[in-house]
């Protein structure tokens, strides 16, 4: 069994007990669609990859990986593809992303990629940061952490049309995927998703 495929599971029985134990507990919620990825080059422009998308996508925001593996995935129970950068793995089956984690700073997480404000860095965290900038907007989620983890729901909206086309409804559906800031020390040491 991999390291990858042992980490994933003890991931998910950590999850697990978290939602048992957090079921009365707030967590801030995310839009899916609002996530993305991108190298940390101090602004907010340049290329993301928004979990989900393409491994084409992924090498267009972040470049060529150092390298490509194949891992056997025991909860999938398929093959994935690891696009294996600096401090960051990939996740893809059959093409589409399935998950990533970041252990260094090369890489920023945003957490809302359309928010334009005047603090234009308020909603990119990359490992190194303290933690107390995720406290400062995202409160719920940090007031239910736990052993230095903190999650964020994630839920994805979709619009759909009545019948005559005159009135647009968003459904907001919620995920069973999490977001989650790992940090030791009062600092991000790792984001998985």
């Amino acid at each position: 069994m991999k390291t990858y495929e042992i980490a994933l599971i003890c991931l998910a029985f950590l999850l697990i007990s978290f939602f048992n134990k957090a079921e009365a507990q707030s967590l801030n919620k995310l839009d899916f669609d609002q996530i993305a990825v991108k190298k940390n080059t101090g602004t907010t422009t340049g290329s993301k990859y928004c979990p989900g998308g393409t491994s084409s996508s992924l090498v267009a925001a972040l470049g060529k990986p150092m390298s490509i593996t194949t891992e056997y995935s025991e909860i999938d129970e398929v093959d994935m593809t690891v696009y294996n950068y600096n401090g960051a793995k990939f996740y893809f089956i059959e093409g589409y992303g399935h998950g990533f984690n970041i252990t260094s700073n090369n890489y920023h997480i945003v957490t809302n990629s359309t928010l334009d404000s005047e603090d234009s860095l308020k909603n990119y965290y990359k490992v190194g940061d303290p933690v107390s900038k995720v406290q400062a907007n995202y409160p719920d989620s940090y007031n239910s952490r736990d052993k230095n983890r903190i999650f964020f729901r994630l839920y994805q909206k979709e619009t759909k049309q009545n019948e005559e086309q005159t009135n647009q409804k968003a459904l907001v559906t919620d995920l069973d995927d999490v977001l989650l800031f790992v940090y030791k020390d009062g600092t991000i040491t790792g984001i998985y998703f």
